[in-house]
């Protein structure tokens, strides 16, 4: 049996591109997420300014050295239970449009409470 050049250059093509597009696949992976930590003290949070990358996967993770404190962030529809000294809390989320966004404890922890806010900065 003859095979014709044309019908094998056709296989060959055919194969690269199988194999590219294969190989590109594995190679594929999730994106790792961002790890932050935000450290709540009476009345403020470490750092109170973090920056992400839209569409960039985040956990954050929310450690309290003093009693009780909570989290949320209404533009990003972000809220975690209140956490407190030796159980932190989580917040996973994936950033969205890019922005400021103001977050603060929504957990009354004292007189300074209101004072307790910071911003989740989302990068284009």
């Amino acid at each position: 049996m003859v095979v014709r050049p044309a019908v094998r250059t056709v296989v060959f093509i055919a194969s690269l591109v199988f194999i590219s597009v294969g190989d590109w696949t594995l190679h594929a992976r999730p994106q790792e997420p961002h790890q932050i930590t935000i450290t709540a003290t009476k009345y403020q949070f470490e750092p109170a300014r973090i920056e992400v990358k839209s569409g960039e996967p985040v956990v954050i993770t929310l450690v309290s050295e003093d009693g009780k404190h909570g989290f949320a962030c209404k533009g990003l529809n972000l809220h975690n239970d209140p956490y407190k000294e030796g159980h932190p809390g989580k917040v996973t989320f994936t950033a969205g449009a890019p922005g400021t966004y103001e977050f603060k404890c929504d957990h009354l922890c004292g007189t300074g409470h209101h004072r307790m806010k910071g911003e989740i900065v989302v990068l284009p």
